[in-house]
């Protein structure tokens, strides 16, 4: 290189280099989840499922799928406090701070085991039917919903007055990820084996319609948005693919598709915050995809980095934080990442 000219390049390249980072800094300092923590799972193995919070204790559970085991956290430490073996392939996950009892759907023995709050003992267990997973509660209703099956499929109505199963409806397939709307009247369910979202009658207790996913395979993962005018037309249904890895949005009112967005692979969790008008989708390629809810639509904002086979998470906005579960997989650790979320 020439004698005069290499002090500019040199230069130059240095100017490059500062630009680069001070980009790179800038969008760091706007990113919509901030890495605040990292809780071990020690010992823990396998696949890592569903999560569920107790407000009160300040404690996350983690369903271990693969370790048959509940993880207990302690969120004000940042801290593992103990392993609750016992629960078989555990998968939904769900705390009642009302009844003041922890609910795990085990696939292995197809019951819902029911442990006390405080103590964590176990106090009952429910048959429900093979592979039972996704848990929702019923706050109108006072029912636990179950998602269970696989020839004989379909949701389980619990009563957890006392712990029976009411009723059941059911279903073409094993139901995946399910909600249940506002108004309470209606429950939409992905049911991958059909390629669809089946509607259901909560007050009959019966199907109403299923509307085909064309888009896309593999839908697990739902959520619902509120529009921004709150009437029941504006209303979305969030639904996660796999195969090709698409979020698929649709009216709630009458099913129509209203947008297809790309999304990062392996999904398994989606939860809106409506407080900043966000959709949080975790997805096991190693990143949170974040999107942000606009007057009509949903638009992508970011994708914040986490680890691979991190395809679970659990938003809490009380705490206003995110926690990603991460598996055990060679160098990489089992631990939950807790992200607090930026305004």
């Amino acid at each position: 290189m020439h004698g005069k000219l290499a002090p500019l390049v040199i230069a130059f390249l240095a100017s490059a280099s500062s630009a680069a980072q001070e980009e790179e800094t800038a969008r760091a300092a706007v990113l919509p989840l901030a890495l605040t923590t990292f809780i071990e799972l020690p010992n823990v193995e396998g696949r890592i499922d569903h999560m569920t919070v107790d407000l009160a204790r300040e404690r996350l559970f983690v369903a271990a799928l693969g370790n048959d085991s509940v993880e207990v956290l302690d969120l004000a430490a940042g801290a593992h406090r103990r392993s609750l073996r016992g629960p078989g392939e555990p998968q939904g996950i769900l705390y009642l701070a009302e009844q003041k009892c922890m609910v795990v759907a085990c696939g292995k023995s197809g019951t819902c085991e029911v442990y006390d709050g405080e103590t964590l003992e176990k106090t009952g267990s429910i048959e429900i039917g093979d592979d039972p997973d996704n848990l929702r509660y019923d706050a109108q209703r006072k029912l636990v919903y179950v998602a269970y099956g696989e020839g004989e499929a379909g949701l389980a109505l619990v009563d957890p007055a006392n712990w029976t199963v009411v009723e059941r409806i059911p279903l073409a397939g094993h139901p995946e990820s399910f909600q249940i709307e506002p108004s309470g009247k209606r429950a939409f369910v992905n049911v991958p084996d059909v390629r669809g979202v089946v509607v259901l009658d909560l007050e009959k207790r019966e199907k109403l319609v299923t509307w085909r996913i064309d888009e896309a395979q593999s839908n697990f993962p739902m959520a619902l948005a509120q529009g921004p005018h709150a009437s029941f037309g504006e209303q979305r249904v969030l639904v996660g693919c796999r195969a090709p890895a698409k979020l698929v949005v649709r009216s709630c009112a009458k099913g129509e598709v209203t947008q297809v967005l790309d999304l990062s692979g392996d999904t398994d969790d989606i939860f809106v915050d409506a407080e900043r008008r966000r959709v949080y989708v975790a997805c096991g390629e190693g990143f949170v995809d974040v999107f942000a809810q606009e007057e009509a639509s949903f638009r992508p904002l970011t994708r914040v980095e986490t680890a691979a086979g991190a395809r679970t998470c659990l938003f809490v906005p009380e705490r206003k934080q995110l926690y990603v579960a991460v598996p055990h997989r060679v160098n990489q650790r089992a631990e939950v990442l807790v992200f607090d979320v930026v305004d």
